[in-house]
């Protein structure tokens, strides 16, 4: 059902009930709707029950740091020590490093728990290098007490067990983290566990945010219900009354939905005040708010706070292209391509024949493509269609319900030859393109190399593609590949480009193996 929220000329007695329906709305007036509704253009499409954000697995992720660390601690013993008997004299007395290694255990544990006491579930598990920072924390704090410690109490404990063990623990501790997250991720994907969320925006706003949460639906926000601003074409929701009014309307769908999150999207219509009451209002809550910063796709690494007359801005760093991130990156490219081309020799020796055993025409195809900056050059890749399949795309194009944008892929293509199938399928027709990131002409991580016609259709913003090196994978190939249709492939493109790290090229090499494996896309 549908209710208004009262303005100040607004007669007769306010509807407090969140399910009643307004006999009419006022086109500058907030209306609240639950999601799920069959008229609603923007609700879900019936979202399945989903456990409650203590659903989190953080206590079967402490228990596995502890067996994690004890593990680690004790190879350290077996490593540096060996099987014979190893003693620590502490007084007149003495006891087992095993007997040590425990302790150093439960110690690590017990400032794991201490560190993170409060901080909330859901940053235990989110995306980025803050969510390691309890680990680290407790890392420190274990390697500095037990060096004061040893000093306090003149007791010789062994060095190199200690550096072996402090960095092997920090290790499976980093492990362990990473698993558990990739753990949560799969299940928010499946609908497992998720937060339930009440969006707050305008009907623009809260439709650009079910899209975003449909391109990551690992991000465990389950949206419930809208409280929607439609129309608001003139001065924002700044007023007292209706302030309080927007909050308490909030409030009430908070309460019925059972939600423990709040998302406001477009928080400059509302005003700064309705987010500071709504806060006030939550506090004592378990419900977390949620304000979209509203500047887009940009890396958190890129945004910075600052501190004007108490209010905080948000400064957004521009995009770096080179540094020595770059030229990390291009040492990376020359190694792992080099030795990717030794070592896979072999196989690509056995496609290369089994191509020209079963379909006449070269085993390498060879074709231009766009690189950085716009610059052509030639790309090689081993041939999985028929000769001469170029001169047939503009009859295909017309027949291909898949073809949108620039890009031009389709599902069942007729010029893909029997060996070609296979190869595509587990994508070691790329292989080649080895030859050409050793060359410099692409990357191993980047946008996928786009075709000269494809560019000539760019807009400014495609053109954005050509600011770094095409890759031999990318975002887009553990992203679904060609099941992307050009708008997504285009948003994760400019997404990388505009964000990339060495670490996240590292991540996104690692995502690559389980892509292919899965051949999700690939045809």
């Amino acid at each position: 059902m549908t209710s208004t929220l009262p303005g100040p000329t607004t007669t007769g007695p306010a509807t407090t009930d969140a399910t009643t329906t307004a006999r009419a709305r006022p086109a500058d007036r907030p209306a609240e709707r639950p999601a799920g509704r069959p008229d609603d253009r923007t609700a879900p499409r019936g979202p399945a029950p989903r456990l409650p954000r203590r659903a989190l697995p953080v206590v079967p992720m402490a228990v596995t740091e502890a067996a994690a660390l004890l593990v680690a601690t004790s190879a350290a013993q077996l490593a540096w020590f060996g099987r014979g008997p190893q003693g620590l004299a502490i007084g007149d007395g003495g006891v087992g490093y095993g007997t040590v290694s425990v302790a150093l255990t439960a110690a690590w544990t017990v400032l794991l728990l201490v560190v993170r006491a409060d901080v909330r579930p859901d940053d235990l598990f989110a995306t980025g290098a803050a969510a390691f920072r309890d680990v680290l924390r407790a890392t420190v704090v274990v390697a500095v007490g037990v060096s004061l410690f040893s000093a306090a109490t003149q007791t010789q404990i062994s060095r190199g067990w200690l550096l072996v063990a402090v960095p092997a623990g920090l290790a499976v501790l980093l492990l362990n983290r990473l698993a558990w997250r990739a753990h949560v991720r799969s299940l928010r994907a499946a609908r497992r566990i998720g937060t339930r969320t009440v969006v707050v925006g305008t009907a623009a706003g809260v439709a650009g945010l079910r899209q975003v949460l449909a391109r990551d639906a690992s991000s465990g926000l389950d949206v419930v219900a809208e409280v929607v601003l439609d129309d608001l074409d003139d001065a924002p929701v700044a007023h007292v009354a209706r302030t309080a009014e927007l909050v308490a309307l909030v409030e009430r769908r908070l309460a019925v939905e059972g939600a423990e999150g709040v998302v406001v999207v477009g928080s400059g219509l509302v005003g700064d005040e309705f987010v500071r009451r709504l806060s006030w209002a939550l506090e004592g809550t378990d419900v977390q708010l949620i304000v979209s910063p509203q500047v887009g796709p940009v890396s958190s690494r890129r945004l910075q706070p600052v501190a004007v007359g108490g209010h905080q801005l948000i400064r957004v760093d521009r995009v770096q292209l080179g540094g020595r991130q770059s030229v990390l990156k291009r040492l990376m490219d020359v190694a792992l391509s080099a030795v990717g081309l030794v070592v896979l020799a072999p196989l690509l020796a056995g496609v290369a024949a089994a191509i020209r055993l079963t379909s006449p025409g070269p085993a390498v195809f060879r074709q231009t493509r766009v690189g950085v900056d716009g610059a052509e050059f030639t790309l090689y890749k081993f041939r999985s269609m028929v000769t001469g399949a170029d001169a047939l795309v503009t009859d295909l194009v017309s027949d291909d319900d898949d073809a949108r944008g620039p890009l031009f892929k389709m599902r069942d293509d007729p010029r893909v030859t029997r060996v070609g199938r296979v190869i595509r399928r587990f994508s070691v027709d790329e292989l080649p393109q080895l030859v050409n990131v050793l060359r410099g002409d692409m990357s191993l991580v980047g946008p996928r190399p786009p075709l000269p016609r494809e560019v000539a259709a760019y807009d400014r913003t495609a053109h954005r593609r050509l600011l770094t090196r095409p890759g031999l994978t990318g975002a887009w190939q553990v992203s679904g590949r060609a099941d992307l249709d050009w708008e997504e492939g285009l948003v994760i493109d400019l997404l990388y480009v505009e964000n990339w790290t060495l670490a996240g090229d590292l991540a996104i090499l690692g995502r690559t193996v389980g892509a292919v494996l899965r051949a999700r896309g690939a045809y």
